[in-house]
């Protein structure tokens, strides 16, 4: 118990760091003691506030520490539950406890959001009470604690509705949620007439421009249920889609789960510059997965312009694509990704060659190697590294290609063509699914995860 104690005195003196974070919400989750302990502070922390009107205290607001750091789903959903508790036991008289709240009670507050976090309501503050009404987060990312215990992170753009201490609306963007026992049931309503139903557990949801529904577990069970009342009980590791208010689960959205779960872990990675998916495209191509949009790239018309200043002494380009056609009599050179500056100090071009071999500069493939590429998916990946002088390309995780980049360098992409270079001269003809720019070597265990993930037997 002592260490819990010091562990708790670290978290409200804002002391505490990310080893004896994990430690406090492995002990609250698991250990009676240590969450009666962490109640009692919690009061005392609260009434010492009052008593000494500390200016930031002073509309005496439950206490969520004003972090500097995001914390993890399940110490924010203690706090949260904690504040429900405290709020309504402590500090409602009996008699308002008998009748139900009104429709400008709060039913959550803002426990974290991102330093670039925007609202289109105007400026929230952490710890600020949410009443019933939509959490319209504009960019960055923001974390609601409901009073019920259940957390949930937003990633902007996102539109979101807090409901009720129980009962949450996600009508476009995505979210985690993270429910506790005591939150068992907590709602999502998702467009269509769907909602999911959590039975204790981590999920992800997203919903597109299309109001088509992704769900995934990671930890525990949720119950899907559409507008037919149709129902499917998820665990870890599983998928369903709404779509036009009907539910998907089969073992293509468990696939999809797969993948998405692999990709997502990447795109919250420290490392991650820029990641394009192609989902919200206007007229998207299939995806290698249903429902999964792509980019059709036909001509110079098709091409993406990005602006990547950061300076990288390591970085790694994916790119999920199809290839229609390689090189012609017109257009010998078809262009994967290629940067206007180019040289020791800037970017790099990657593209399929004359010979059909991938080319990134001073790294290449065999000639003819892209032959077998034609028609199918392919996660091809260059591994860019001015620490050890080194470039590499891989085909859905295989090492297909190696050279040198210059050693000891500062790399910046700078603008940069997806998809074709210099108006025209180099268009990439196929379909690309993914895109993705990080500040780091991926390993070769990494790409091949990426790589293989919700791949089935009998794709190529």
């Amino acid at each position: 118990m002592d260490d819990a104690m010091r562990l708790i005195d670290a978290y409200f003196d804002e002391l505490i760091d990310d080893a004896d974070m994990a430690q406090l919400e492995a002990l609250v989750a698991s250990d009676a003691a240590a969450r009666d302990a962490f109640t009692q502070r919690s009061l005392m922390h609260r009434q010492m506030l009052e008593t000494c009107k500390v200016d930031d205290f002073a509309d005496a607001r439950p206490i969520v520490m004003r972090a500097r750091r995001r914390y993890g789903l399940a110490a924010a959903a203690l706090i949260a539950l904690t504040i429900g508790v405290l709020t309504y036991l402590t500090f409602t008289p009996k008699s308002d406890r008998d009748n139900p709240p009104s429709s400008s009670a709060a039913v959550a507050l803002l426990s974290d959001k991102s330093a670039d976090a925007a609202f289109a309501q105007g400026e929230w503050a952490l710890c600020d009470e949410l009443i019933a009404g939509p959490v319209m987060l504009t960019r960055g990312t923001a974390q609601v604690a409901f009073k019920s215990g259940a957390v949930v992170d937003l990633a902007g753009p996102c539109m979101f509705d807090a409901l009720s201490p129980e009962i949450g609306s996600l009508r476009r963007g995505q979210l985690e949620a993270f429910v506790p026992q005591p939150a068992h049931g907590f709602t999502i309503h998702v467009p269509g007439g769907s909602r999911i139903v959590d039975l204790g557990t981590r999920f992800f949801a997203e919903v597109d421009k299309h109001d088509r529904t992704f769900v995934c577990v990671t930890q525990g069970r949720v119950r899907g249920v559409d507008a037919a009342a149709a129902q499917s009980e998820l665990t870890a590791g599983q998928g369903l889609r709404f779509v036009d208010g009907k539910l998907v689960h089969d073992a293509s959205t468990d696939r999809y789960a797969s993948f998405w779960l692999v990709r997502h872990r990447l795109r919250a990675d420290a490392a991650m510059v820029r990641w394009l998916d192609f989902n919200d495209a206007d007229d998207p191509a299939a995806g290698r997965f249903e429902y999964d949009g792509a980019k059709r790239f036909d001509g110079a018309r098709d091409s993406i312009t990005l602006d990547l200043p950061e300076p990288m002494r390591q970085c790694t380009v994916l790119a999920l694509v199809k290839l229609d056609a390689v090189g012609s009599a017109d257009h010998p050179i078809r262009a994967i990704m290629d940067a206007d500056r180019f040289g020791p100090d800037a970017g790099f071009h990657w593209q399929i060659s004359t010979a059909n071999y991938i080319d990134a500069q001073g790294a290449r493939t065999d000639d003819h190697i892209v032959n077998a590429m034609i028609g199918r998916w392919v996660w091809l990946a260059v591994v860019d590294d001015h620490m050890t002088g080194s470039r590499r390309i891989y085909a859905d995780g295989i090492r297909i290609g190696v050279g040198a980049c210059p050693k000891d360098r500062t790399t910046v992409l700078g603008t940069v063509r997806v998809g074709d270079w210099s108006g025209g001269a180099r268009p990439l003809m196929g379909a690309m699914d993914e895109f993705a720019v990080l500040s780091r070597v991926l390993s070769e265990d990494e790409i091949k995860d990426l790589a293989t993930a919700g791949r089935v037997s009998e794709e190529p």
